[in-house]
C-alpha cells in the first residue's frame, strides 16, 4: 500500500507545486498589469496636465488679444463718434445756410411773381377791352410795365412779350368786332330788304285770294237763296215729288259750286299759305313816339292772311250748315209727300173694293180683297176671325180708316198657309237629306279604313328603315346599297298609296248636297290631318335611307380603299422582287400586248404574282400569382412561364383577293372604261416617301465611290424608283428615287445601319388647305357639260395619281388625285400663280 500510495503522493506534490507555480506566474502577470496600469495612469495625468497648461496659455493669450482688440474697437468707436459729431456740425451750419438762401430766393421770386400777376391781370383786362375802353387800358399797361417790369427778373423777356401779344390781341379783337357790327347792320339791312318785298308779294297774292273769297261767298249766298225756297214753306207736302227733287237737285248744285270755289280758295292757301302769311308778321323796327296811331291806321287797312282765313271758315261754316238744313228739309217733305201718295193709293183700292159703296168692306169684299191684292185665298174661319176683330159693334164691315190693320192681319194669315207648306217640304227634305247621309256615312267608313290600312303599311316601312344604321357595321357596302334600294322601293310604293287614298279622301266632298257638305267637310278635315302624319314619316324612313345609302358609299370607298391598298401593295412587292421598273411590270401584267390591261388580265396576274410572308406568334399569358418572389426566383418563374406560353411561329403568306373583289376594284380603277394604260398603271404602283432627316443624293449605290449630287431636306418628298438595296460596305438600305422638287434621279439612303430612318412612308397623301375644285380635265378652259367641277372642303383628304405640273396657260400647279371620301378623281390645283396653297402634303 505504501508502494501505491507513494506515487499518488508523487503526483499530488507536482500538481500543488505545478499550481503554485501557475498561482506566482498569475500574481507577477498581475503585478505586471497593475504597474503598466499605474505606468498609464501617470502618463494620463501627464497628458492632462499639459493639455491643461496648453489650454491656459492659449486662453491667456486669447485674453491678451481680446483685450487688445477691444481696445482697438473702442478707439474706432471714439473716433467714429468725434467724426459723427463733426459732419453732424457741419451738416447744421449747411443746413442754415441753406435756409437763409432759401428765403432769400422765395422772397425774390414772391416779387416776381408779384410784379407779373400785377402786369397779367392788366394784359387780361386788356384782352377784354372794349372800343371805348382800350386807349385807357393800354396807358395803365404801359404804367405797369414801367413801375414793374424791372422786378419780373427772369421774366422779363416772356411778359414783355405777352405785354406786346395783348396789346395786339385787343387791337385785332376790336377789328373784328367793328366788321362783325358792320356785317351784322349789312345783314340786318338785307332781311329787311327782303321781308319788305315778301310783303309786297304778300299784298298782291292776298289781293288775288280777295277777289276768290268774294266769289266764293257770293256762291255761298247763292246756295243760301236756293235752299230758301224749301225751308221758308209752311207746309211741304204740298210740294209734288218731282218738283221737291227738281229743288233738292238744284240746291245741291249751288251747294257743289259753293264747295268749288271754296276748294279754289283752300288750294291756293296750300299753295301759298308761306307767302301771304308773311304779311301778317309785325315789323321789327322800332315805332317812334307819335307814330302809333298812324302805323294802327296802316295795320287795319292792310289786307292779311288772318282775315282771309277768318273769311273761308265763315263760308265753309255758313254753307254746311244751309246743305244740311236744306237735306234735313228735303227729306222730311220727301216722306210727307210720299205718306200722302200712300194714303191716296189706300184710298183708291178701298174705294176699288167697296162696291156697294157705303163706306165699308164687309166679309164678301174682305175675300175679294185678299185675292186680288196678296194672291192669296183667304179661309172663311179666318175671314170671320179678321172681321170679329176689326169691325165694331154694329158695323156694316171694316171702315176706311182700318184698311191698313186689314192688310196686316191678311198677310199674317197668308204667312201661316206659307209656314204650313213650309213644314211639309222641310220634313221631306230632312227625310231625304237623312238618306244621302247615310250613304255618304258609308262613303266615309270605306275611306277612313283605307286611311288606316295606309298608315299601317307606312308603320310597315318605318320598322323597316329603322334598324339600317345598326346592321351598317355587319353588312357589306353591296348589301347596304341594296337594303337601300329596297326601302326606296317599299317608300315609293308607300307614296303612291298615300296619294291615292288622299285623292279617295278629296272626292268625298264632291257631287254633295250644300246642306251635307258641312258634315262631309268635318269628316273630310279630320282624315286629311289623320293622313298629313304620313308624309313626315315617310319623309323620315326616306332620309334614313338616303343617309344609310351615304353610309353604304363611305363603306365602298373604304372597303375600295383597302382593297386598292392590298392589291398595290401586292403588286409593288412584286415588282420589287423581280427587280422590275413600272413599264417591265406593265408588260408583265398585259399578256396579251395590246397595251392596255382587261380585267381578266388584271386578275389572272394575282394567282401567280411573288407573295409577301407573313410572320405570325400567338402568346398565352398566365395568371400571376399574388405575393412576392425574390428578384432571381422571379426570372426563373418568367423564364419557365415563356417557355411553356410561347407558340412556334407560323409563316403564312398574303392572300390575294378573290375575284369579285378584283373585277370591283378594276372597274374602281379603270372610270374610262377603256382598260389601265402603261401611264396609269406606273402612276398607281409609285410609292412616294418623305425625307425624315438630314440626307444626301448620290450618284451611285456605293456610298464611298458615288458623288454627291445635293442635300436632301427635312420633309421632301422623293420617287422611289428601286429597291430598297442593302450598301455592303457600310451595312446600310439604299434606294434610288427621284425628287419631285427638281426631278433630279440618285439614290440617298433608307434606314441606316442602328435602325436610323431616313426615308418614311408619306407624300402620296395631300390634305386641302384653302377651297378648290376637282375637275375631269387637266386644263381649266377645257369644261365637260355632263361632269360638274367638284367642290374641295378645307381639310378633306386625296391620294396622289399624278404628280403636280404647271398648267402653261394659267400659270398654275396642278395634280391629279383621288378624293378619300368618295373615290372621285381628276385634278386639283396645288399652288395658285400668285404663290398661294391650295393643297398641302400630310
Amino acid at each position: 500500500q505504501q508502494q501505491q500510495q507513494q506515487p499518488q503522493q508523487q503526483q499530488q506534490q507536482a500538481y500543488q507545486q505545478q499550481q503554485q507555480q501557475q498561482q506566482q506566474m498569475y500574481q507577477q502577470q498581475m503585478a505586471q498589469k497593475q504597474a503598466q496600469q499605474e505606468q498609464l495612469k501617470k502618463l494620463e495625468d501627464m497628458r492632462r496636465q499639459q493639455q491643461l497648461e496648453q489650454q491656459r496659455t492659449a486662453w491667456e493669450q486669447n485674453r491678451v488679444k481680446l483685450e487688445a482688440a477691444n481696445q482697438a474697437r473702442i478707439a474706432e468707436q471714439q473716433r467714429r463718434t468725434e467724426e459723427a459729431t463733426r459732419q453732424q456740425e457741419e451738416f447744421k451750419q449747411r443746413q442754415e445756410a441753406e435756409k437763409v438762401r432759401h428765403m432769400e430766393e422765395m422772397q425774390r421770386k414772391q416779387k416776381e411773381q408779384q410784379a407779373t400777376l400785377g402786369i397779367r391781370r392788366v394784359i387780361i383786362k386788356l384782352k377784354a377791352a372794349t372800343e371805348e375802353t382800350i386807349e385807357a387800358l393800354t396807358v395803365e399797361l404801359h404804367e405797369a410795365l414801367g413801375n414793374e417790369l424791372m422786378s419780373c427778373g427772369s421774366q422779363q423777356v416772356q411778359i414783355k412779350a405777352e405785354a406786346d401779344a395783348g396789346v395786339e390781341q385787343a387791337k385785332a379783337k376790336i377789328e373784328k368786332l367793328k366788321e362783325a357790327k358792320r356785317l351784322d347792320e349789312e345783314r340786318k339791312a338785307e332781311i329787311e330788304r327782303k321781308r319788305q318785298e315778301a310783303i309786297v308779294k304778300a299784298q298782291e297774292l292776298l289781293g288775288e285770294m280777295k277777289g276768290l273769297v268774294e266769289a266764293a261767298e257770293g256762291a255761298a249766298e247763292g246756295l243760301k237763296k236756293a235752299s230758301k225756297k224749301l225751308l221758308d214753306k209752311e207746309d211741304p207736302s204740298d210740294f209734288k215729288l218731282p218738283q221737291l227733287e227738281k229743288l233738292s237737285a238744284a240746291i245741291e248744285e249751288a251747294a257743289r259750286e259753293a264747295k268749288e270755289k271754296l276748294k279754289v280758295c283752300t288750294d291756293m292757301v296750300l299753295k301759298e299759305g308761306a307767302a301771304m302769311r308773311v304779311s301778317d308778321l309785325k315789323s321789327v323796327k322800332k315805332v317812334m313816339p307819335g307814330e302809333e296811331a298812324a302805323k294802327e291806321e296802316e295795320e287795319s287797312d292792310k289786307l292779311s292772311m288772318q282775315k282771309m282765313m277768318a273769311r273761308i271758315t265763315e263760308c265753309t261754316k255758313g254753307n254746311d250748315l244751309a246743305l244740311i238744313a236744306s237735306r234735313v228739309a228735303a227729306e222730311k217733305a220727301k216722306k210727307k209727300v210720299e205718306a200722302k201718295d200712300k194714303i191716296a193709293a189706300m184710298e183708291k183700292v178701298f174705294v176699288k173694293y167697296d162696291n156697294d159703296k157705303d163706306g165699308f168692306l164687309n166679309k164678301k169684299e174682305v175675300l175679294k180683297y185678299a185675292l186680288g191684292e196678296f194672291k192669296f185665298k183667304l179661309p172663311d174661319d179666318a175671314a170671320d176671325a179678321i172681321i170679329r176683330v176689326l169691325v165694331e159693334e154694329k158695323a156694316k164691315g171694316v171702315k176706311k180708316g182700318d184698311l191698313q190693320k186689314l192688310r196686316v192681319a191678311v198677310g199674317i194669315e197668308r204667312e201661316r198657309a206659307l209656314d204650313i207648306k213650309r213644314k211639309e217640304e222641310r220634313i221631306a227634305r230632312e227625310q231625304k237629306l237623312a238618306v244621302m247621309k247615310e250613304e255618304l256615312q258609308k262613303k266615309i267608313d270605306a275611306a277612313t279604313k283605307e286611311v288606316e290600312a295606309c298608315l299601317e303599311r307606312i308603320g310597315k316601312v318605318e320598322a323597316e328603315a329603322q334598324p339600317l344604321p345598326g346592321k351598317a357595321r355587319t353588312m357589306s357596302a353591296t348589301e347596304m346599297v341594296q337594303a337601300a334600294d329596297e326601302l326606296d322601293v317599299v317608300v315609293k310604293d308607300a307614296r303612291e298609296e298615300l296619294a291615292r287614298v288622299r285623292t279617295t279622301v278629296t272626292a268625298l266632298i264632291e257631287d254633295v248636297d250644300p246642306e251635307l257638305k258641312n258634315f262631309v267637310f268635318g269628316q273630310k278635315k279630320g282624315l286629311e290631318f289623320t293622313l298629313q302624319r304620313g308624309d313626315p314619316r315617310l319623309n323620315k324612313a326616306q332620309s334614313t335611307g338616303t343617309s344609310f345609302r351615304g353610309m353604304a358609299d363611305k363603306k365602298r370607298a373604304d372597303e375600295l380603299a383597302k382593297l386598292e391598298t392590298l392589291t398595290l401593295g401586292m403588286l409593288r412587292y412584286h415588282q420589287t422582287q423581280k427587280q422590275l421598273t413600272g413599264e417591265d411590270l406593265f408588260a408583265a401584267i398585259d399578256t396579251s400586248k395590246d397595251d392596255k390591261i382587261d380585267a381578266a388580265e388584271f386578275a389572272a396576274f394575282f394567282k401567280t404574282c411573288e407573295k409577301e410572308p407573313i410572320k405570325k406568334q400567338t402568346k398565352e399569358t398566365k395568371e400571376t400569382k399574388e405575393g412576392e418572389q425574390k428578384e432571381d426566383e422571379k426570372k426563373e418563374a418568367e423564364g419557365d412561364a415563356k417557355k411553356e406560353d410561347e407558340v412556334e411561329a407560323e409563316v403564312a403568306v398574303t392572300q390575294a383577293p378573290s375575284e369579285e373583289d378584283l373585277a370591283r376594284l378594276f372597274e374602281h380603277l379603270d372610270g374610262e372604261k377603256e382598260g389601265l394604260s402603261k401611264d396609269k398603271l406606273c402612276s398607281l404602283v409609285r410609292v412616294y416617301m418623305k425625307v425624315a432627316r438630314d440626307n444626301v443624293m448620290t450618284s451611285d449605290l456605293s456610298i464611298k465611290d458615288s458623288k454627291t449630287l445635293r442635300r436632301l431636306e427635312v420633309g421632301e418628298i422623293v420617287e422611289v424608283l428601286a429597291g430598297p438595296m442593302k450598301e455592303g460596305t457600310v451595312d446600310v438600305l439604299r434606294v434610288r428615287c427621284k425628287a419631285m422638287k427638281d426631278d433630279l434621279e440618285g439614290y440617298t439612303t433608307l434606314m441606316g445601319n442602328q435602325g436610323s430612318k431616313f426615308l418614311e412612308e408619306g407624300g402620296s397623301v395631300w390634305k386641302v388647305a384653302g377651297e378648290t375644285i376637282l375637275t375631269q380635265a387637266f386644263e381649266l378652259d377645257v369644261a365637260d357639260k355632263d361632269a360638274k367641277p367638284r367642290k374641295m372642303k378645307v381639310g378633306e383628304l386625296v391620294e396622289v395619281r399624278e404628280w403636280a405640273r404647271k398648267e402653261e396657260k394659267s400659270g398654275l400647279m396642278r395634280m391629279k388625285c383621288r378624293c378619300k371620301a368618295d373615290g372621285a378623281v381628276g385634278f386639283v390645283t396645288t399652288v395658285g400663280n400668285q404663290g398661294t396653297v391650295f393643297m398641302q402634303v400630310v
